[in-house]
């Protein structure tokens, strides 16, 4: 249960945390379940959209750590 697990090790929920979101376009058919849709392999058309938010992603964490963290969406 991802974030779920991490408060439970910590005991607390003070700490930074980096969200990346997915979309199911399904999310209005339900014809995948939330936990099934984030477990599954991106598919060759979504690898350019998640290689660029990786990138973008490891900037900010990249930068967080010498500037500190800062509430930023993106």
């Amino acid at each position: 249960r991802g974030v779920l697990s991490i408060i439970d090790s910590l005991g607390s929920q003070a700490f930074p945390r980096f969200r990346v979101g997915i979309r199911n376009k399904n999310l209005d058919t339900f014809s995948i379940l939330p936990e099934m849709f984030v477990l599954q392999i991106f598919n060759d058309n979504e690898r350019p959209t998640i290689d660029k938010v990786i990138k973008k992603t490891v900037k900010e964490i990249k930068k967080s750590l010498e500037e500190g963290i800062k509430e930023v969406s993106l």
